[in-house]
């Protein structure tokens, strides 16, 4: 077995290794990822309060962060169980799921998502603001227009606005009825 592991990765057993179709990255979701536990001892366990999204993007830039190495393999297929909830059909736009069904996936998405760029990945916040501007007004738009709700647009300012203040962990009003 060790042979079969050794040479699908083309390493030697000298320790020298050489990956095949590879590239470094700075963050990576929790699927696919092997690590030594002896990491946990370096940068500790996952933040709880990203309740559902981020976490693994925040958890592993605290790899990167402390000089570690995550390598990509370029050529691995993973297998999820489950499809992420912001991926469509053809036929719709990423904007369909911005629905009153998916208020409190907008909500944790959102916040997590602008809690961990706001502190580790934007340089220029004047342009990352006006982005974030943007996409709501998009949003806005769009719900108006297809749905005629905005509730998903004000779910959105209601994460903006708790991730600037640090409100992190769940919220009561955006909590799952039936989450695996």
């Amino acid at each position: 077995m060790k042979k079969l592991i050794l040479g699908r990765l083309n390493i030697r057993e000298k320790g020298d290794f050489k990956i095949p179709n590879s590239g470094q990255i700075i963050v990576a979701p929790y699927g696919g990822l092997f690590f030594n536990k002896k990491l946990l001892d370096v940068i500790g366990y996952p933040n709880e309060k990203l309740y559902l999204y981020c976490d693994d993007y925040e958890w592993t830039y605290r790899i990167t962060d402390k000089g570690g190495k995550i390598i990509l393999l370029m050529d691995a297929r993973v297998e999820d169980i489950d499809r992420s909830w912001h991926v469509t059909d053809k036929k719709e736009t990423p904007l369909s799921n911005f629905s009153p069904l998916n208020n409190f996936r907008i909500y944790y998405s959102i916040r997590n998502e602008f809690y961990f760029r706001m502190r580790h990945r934007v340089d220029n916040k004047l342009v990352y603001y006006l982005n974030c501007l943007i996409l709501l007004l998009i949003i806005l738009f769009h719900n108006m227009i297809t749905i005629r709700d905005i509730s998903p647009f004000k779910t959105a300012l209601t994460a903006i606005k708790d991730a600037k203040k640090n409100r992190l962990g769940i919220k009561p009003q955006f909590k799952p009825k039936n989450l695996i």
